[in-house]
């Protein structure tokens, strides 16, 4: 005797596919989650490099190499404890 999926709606879905989409969402809510969490840090580095001291040279505007650098590795630590939890 083979068992019969249940139907359900006009879709003609079953109870394991609503349960795979569920999963699926999820994944998909997770992944929309942590690239909104990337841009906020990017936006926030952003607005961070803008506002550090810079240096004037030939009409040009310079960011010491260790300010970039402080800046970007402690929002890449921030990150990184972000996306464990």
């Amino acid at each position: 005797m083979s068992k019969k999926k249940e139907s359900h709606g006009k879709l003609g879905g079953n109870l394991e596919d609503v349960h795979m989409n569920k999963d699926a969402a999820e994944v998909v809510e997770h992944h929309y989650n942590q690239i909104d969490m990337q841009r906020k840090i990017r936006r926030e580095q952003l607005d961070e490099l803008w506002s550090s001291s810079k240096v004037n040279h030939e009409g040009h505007w310079y960011i010491k190499l260790n300010d970039v650098i402080n800046i970007i590795s402690d929002y890449n630590d921030l990150y990184e404890n972000e996306s464990k939890s």
